[in-house]
């Protein structure tokens, strides 16, 4: 946290061979470039071997140590163990962060020396783009977007109509049978489906609940499921701008907030939201009032619907925290292996008070709720060892609970939205305007509107 990302490289897959040749009539191909149109993108291992490659290269090379939680990421520490330098690697594109200019300038030296015969695309600043994502660095703060994609996606739709939300309290209902997409319509439908979930695993997690559900109206779309996709898209284009934003943290520690909807889909099952990240060391502060959420810089994102049909909410919400505390886990690790912080016990709130005493305590035997005992007891033994902290949280303070549900009021869809992204409406307005974008007049909320999010400013 802090630490200013001084550049961005773009590795093209045009490097060295990575294989010497073989003999003839060996049965494998000669030396070939990755990314190029020898046979190496044919051969069933290559992704490997290129993985394997540009490994090397970092390792040798560059002198930086993989990491032991994500063998695609990448570190180099001083003595005292304080980070200088990280590499995140996707493929064959390398986004490479670090506060010393240094570092920058020998890894770049190194790469166009490892890959001389290479197509390398770098780029630097506070404007940069890492797939897909453009990333703006200004003042302390830093902004992911994905602008250039969504008018894509707009011009593609030609919008005709804007909204403030991307879904209304109808999503999750079934549109009539008899109004089926066929043919063309239904491959449209899917091909746009899946694009605006580029967008929502990306950078606009506000989409995700729709996006998800209509993921599984994919098979047999209708009228209805077509007009949810018109309204999701509709509100990318008046909410232009938006993104995720990261700020510094004085007291980092990992937060997660996990909420499930019970039985809320035709065929009774439930619905997970979480929304985790790094944000500022609440320390033993209850939350008695809406909008006391702690401040977040956002890294996880989940809103899926439940695998299971639960027999009660305390149940739904025990799914939802037994799939979400390896993940938390998983963030904390990471966190702490790059940057070597000292970070409190991670928390994981709930808002289901039976669901939290039940996990603390374990159930018994001959319990109604027996059939759940080994969620519980592995859910209790992350909670015994100290691993994890599970307070409680109230509903109206719960970020993740719009991932959830459908029916929630728009003042909390859209409250709740500005605390996960870490951006506000005057935030997303200002970097609309720096990429000069056309925008709406913004419509103004109800009157119960941002109680959270003013206290977020303040």
């Amino acid at each position: 946290a802090g630490q200013r990302t001084q550049a961005l490289a773009g590795l093209q897959a045009h490097g060295k061979p990575i294989w010497p040749p073989q003999a003839q009539g060996a049965g494998r191909p000669g030396p070939s470039r990755p990314g190029g149109h020898g046979e190496l993108n044919g051969e069933r291992s290559s992704g490997r071997i290129w993985y394997n490659h540009v490994k090397a290269f970092l390792k040798t090379k560059c002198q930086l140590v993989q990491t032991k939680t994500d063998p695609c990421v990448f570190t180099r520490k001083n003595i005292a163990g304080g980070a200088e330098a990280a590499v995140l690697l996707y493929v064959d594109d390398i986004a490479f962060l670090t506060g010393k200019p240094e570092h920058w300038k020998a890894f770049t030296k190194a790469l166009s020396e490892y890959y001389s015969s290479g197509k390398n695309t770098i780029n630097e600043g506070k404007d940069i783009t890492y797939l897909g994502m453009e990333i703006h660095q200004d003042k302390g703060t830093i902004h992911l977007t994905q602008e250039k994609y969504l008018q894509k996606v707009i011009d593609e739709f030609k919008v005709e109509k804007t909204y403030d939300s991307p879904h209304d309290q109808t999503l999750f209902d079934l549109g009539d049978g008899e109004d089926a997409l066929e043919g063309r319509e239904k491959d449209e439908f899917r091909s746009r489906v899946m694009k605006i979930a580029y967008l929502a695993h990306r950078t606009r997690p506000d989409i995700l609940l729709a996006c998800n559900f209509l993921s599984t109206q994919i098979e047999h779309p209708t009228q209805k499921s077509l007009q949810d996709l018109d309204r999701v898209v509709g509100y990318l284009s008046r909410t232009r701008g938006r993104g995720l934003r990261y700020t510094k943290v004085e007291k980092p520690r990992v937060l997660f907030y996990t909420d499930a909807a019970y039985a809320c889909h035709f065929d009774a099952k439930g619905h997970t939201g979480v929304v985790g990240g790094i944000g500022e060391d609440p320390g033993e502060q209850s939350w008695k009032q809406p909008g006391d959420t702690p401040k977040l810089n956002p890294v996880f994102f989940r809103s899926v619907k439940q695998k299971l049909v639960s027999r009660s909410s305390t149940e739904s919400e025990l799914i939802a925290v037994h799939d979400t505390y390896p993940k938390l886990h998983w963030v904390n690790d990471l966190v702490r292996e790059m940057s070597n912080l000292e970070m409190a016990i991670p928390i994981l709130y709930q808002d289901n008070i039976s669901t939290i005493v039940s996990a603390a305590q374990g159930l018994q035997r001959f319990n109604k709720m027996s059939h759940v005992n080994m969620r519980y007891f592995a859910i209790k033994q992350e909670i015994d060892q100290e691993r994890i902290r599970m307070p409680h949280m109230p509903s109206e303070s719960m970020i993740s609970d719009t991932l959830t549900k459908c029916s929630g009021p728009k003042h909390r869809i859209l409250s709740q939205r500005d605390l996960y992204m870490n951006c506000t409406d005057e935030e997303a307005r200002s970097r609309a305007e720096e990429l000069h974008l056309t925008l709406e007049a913004p419509r103004s909320r109800t009157d119960k509107d941002s109680v959270m999010t003013r206290k977020r400013k303040r």
